[in-house]
């Protein structure tokens, strides 16, 4: 019994340490569940839908973020690399494509950036997570787990067959579009110059239904959104997102669109924005999650974060255990809370895999 307290006592102590770092952007006030909400964490599963740990895809080292990952006892997060990133600059604020890639660049970009994140992981002891059982083993085991994700279907270069090639690496998930309009459709960063989705976006859609990948709709036009819910058989995800009037650059979606995704079974993950016009604390962010709630229920929402990828009142996994504590204040019980932080992630990965197995 004295070990076990012991071991309690220092998990509290450390997470708890990491999260009220002075640099975490707490709560607007001393939080009032700490030790309810670490408790949370140390018995649910916990998911980040979207993270680039140490922008490994920019030549970071995501070691420090993995470490900081298992200190704060997160069961798994989506480990995310841009496959445009080779051909993005900077224009007006916003990642742009400043030219265009060299045949098979980007395919090579992102093939070796995956041996690089596996090797990472194996650094970390870490497993790449590939099913939902692994996500309930990485939880029971206690050692967080990488769900690998690709941002933007740009590598595909029109070609269908790179789908399963890159399922065969690893990959649970590919965003269909990123900053770059590409093969598959349009961005909500760039006016439209062509479909919302095309002929082939539509095949890779089925084609991530047939082998078991989640498709995910962030950065599409609210058109496209629609698009693929209409045409794909199995749930589908917004990883990283926020309400259009809340958030800047565009980057929000209409109402309209989180329908959409729900209409599919599917989930929205809310991405905490720390820039001038973003969340300015946890406290916001968990007022923006209320109103997602609101519009669309408690079964639909998720966190995304987009760690390292963008500026955040989350400035480490620590935070995780003050977000849990707003959403306590917010008279949310522990069973809303644990389909936030993981449980409906856990469920829509469950029904793609379903479909992928049925037919």
């Amino acid at each position: 019994m004295a070990s076990h307290v012991l071991t309690r006592r220092t998990f509290c102590f450390t997470a708890a340490a990491t999260a009220l770092a002075p640099w975490a952007a707490l709560a607007r006030t001393e939080p009032q569940n700490l030790e309810r909400a670490l408790d949370m964490i140390a018995r649910h599963v916990v998911v980040d839908l979207h993270a680039h740990p140490g922008k490994l895809y920019d030549g970071g080292d995501p070691l420090p973020r993995l470490r900081d990952l298992a200190l704060a006892k997160i069961t798994a997060f989506g480990f995310a690399i841009p496959t445009d990133a080779p051909i993005l600059g900077t224009r007006g604020g916003l990642p742009q494509p400043v030219r265009p890639p060299e045949p098979g660049e980007l395919y090579d970009f992102t093939v070796q950036h995956l041996t690089t994140l596996r090797n990472a992981l194996h650094l970390a002891d870490m497993s790449v997570l590939k099913k939902p059982a692994d996500i309930l083993r990485a939880k029971q085991i206690g050692r967080p787990g990488a769900l690998i994700a690709l941002e933007g279907g740009d590598f595909l270069a029109g070609r269908l067959e790179r789908v399963a090639a890159v399922h065969a690496l690893g990959v649970h998930s590919i965003q269909l579009v990123h900053f770059t309009p590409n093969a598959l459709g349009t961005v909500r960063t760039q006016a439209p110059n062509g479909p919302a989705l095309s002929d082939f976006g539509h095949a890779v859609v089925r084609e991530q239904n047939r082998l078991g990948l989640i498709v995910d709709v962030t950065h599409m036009t609210r058109e496209g959104v629609e698009a693929v819910a209409a045409t794909s058989r199995a749930p589908v995800m917004l990883s990283h997102t926020g309400f259009e009037g809340h958030y800047m650059h565009g980057r929000g979606v209409h109402l309209a669109t989180t329908l959409a995704v729900k209409a599919t079974g599917g989930v929205i993950g809310l991405r905490p924005l720390g820039d001038v016009d973003g969340h300015k604390n946890l406290g916001a962010f968990a007022d923006e999650m209320m109103h997602l709630i609101e519009h669309v229920g408690i079964d639909y929402v998720a966190l995304g974060t987009d760690m390292d990828g963008a500026k955040s009142p989350f400035k480490g996994y620590g935070a995780m255990a003050l977000f849990i504590d707003e959403l306590f204040r917010r008279d949310l019980g522990e069973e809303e809370i644990a389909k936030i932080i993981g449980g409906n992630f856990v469920r829509l990965f469950s029904k793609v895999m379903n479909v992928a197995e049925t037919g």
